[in-house]
């Protein structure tokens, strides 16, 4: 009855918890719940205290999140990773000819670990052997999430849909929808008209990054019609928008494994990189705002 019980509990609060905030007040409600519960059935505080101790065990037993990454050469794979999970990659150009799935166990700033799977490039040369897409046939059905990173503005994405077809040939709908695109770099698409103080895109910029968007959302339903999931635009470098991009990684995770995704995550600031007086005059704006309503 009591390993019944450990059990349920563990499976409800991986389903549920997907933030870091819900994950700190569901474990406290649980464990309340949890005590209510023993204590009905006549188990001693002492006896609680162990199975709690067993609880919070099978809980970091969890194995660490297993991300891929999906993109051609130098569209920021390794610092998107950085970005949103604090990790320490060397942020370098993989090698174009190369057969190899790189496999990184990584730990984040807070002592998480975490296993990225790095997919060879894009070149039209490598995606010819067919070894290349074994690769993605052995290694995508063990992934939490495939994030498959593109750059802004580079309308060149001939290669991404030759993948894309060929994956989606060779994959099942299952892991077809573990996949995130993410467009990065979002402040070098043209006419780069980026503000510094605010850290955020002009209206032309961000109308032009929205139809970029649009036009890649396009291409991928052309190839995969049944396909909806989840795109964002984002900037590792200028940390923007890195927020929606990490939602949309857990909104596309398995709901048992939310949990340990976020619980890994790190997101960098976009406010550091704001002008401090620009932010203080938002948030007096809208505080002023909150007290009128």
């Amino acid at each position: 009855m009591l390993l019944y019980l450990l059990n349920k509990f563990i499976k409800i609060f991986k389903k549920e918890v997907t933030t870091m905030s819900i994950y700190k007040s569901k474990m406290q409600e649980y464990l309340s719940q949890l005590r209510e519960i023993l204590f009905a059935n006549g188990v001693s505080k002492d006896e609680a205290r162990l199975i709690e101790n067993e609880l919070f065990k099978k809980m970091n037993d969890e194995a660490p999140p297993r991300i891929a990454v999906i993109g051609e050469t130098g569209v920021g794979k390794s610092s998107t990773i950085n970005a949103l999970f604090n990790t320490n990659l060397p942020v370098h150009d993989f090698a174009a000819c190369t057969q190899k799935v790189e496999k990184i166990n990584a730990t984040t700033a807070n002592g998480d670990s975490i296993t990225i799977i790095d997919f060879p490039g894009l070149g039209e040369g490598i995606m010819a052997d067919e070894r290349h897409w074994e690769l993605y046939k052995k290694e995508l059905p063990s992934v939490d999430v495939a994030l498959w990173v593109l750059s802004a503005g580079d309308r060149a994405f001939g290669n991404m849909i030759t993948a894309l077809r060929k994956i989606s040939d060779i994959c099942s709908d299952k892991e077809l929808s573990r996949l995130v695109f993410g467009i990065n770099k979002a402040e070098h698409m043209s006419p780069e008209k980026w503000n510094i103080r605010t850290n955020m895109p002009e209206e032309n910029h961000l109308n032009n990054l929205i139809g970029f968007q649009n036009t890649v959302l396009s291409a991928i339903r052309e190839i995969i019609p049944e396909w909806n999931g989840k795109i964002e635009t984002y900037s590792a470098h200028k940390r923007y928008n890195l927020d929606a991009l990490l939602l949309a990684v857990l909104q596309t995770v398995p709901e048992t494994r939310r949990w340990k995704v976020k619980q890994t995550s790190d997101v960098a600031s976009w406010e550091e990189l704001v002008d401090p007086e620009f932010l203080r005059l938002a948030k007096q704006i809208n505080e002023e705002g909150e007290r009128n309503c």
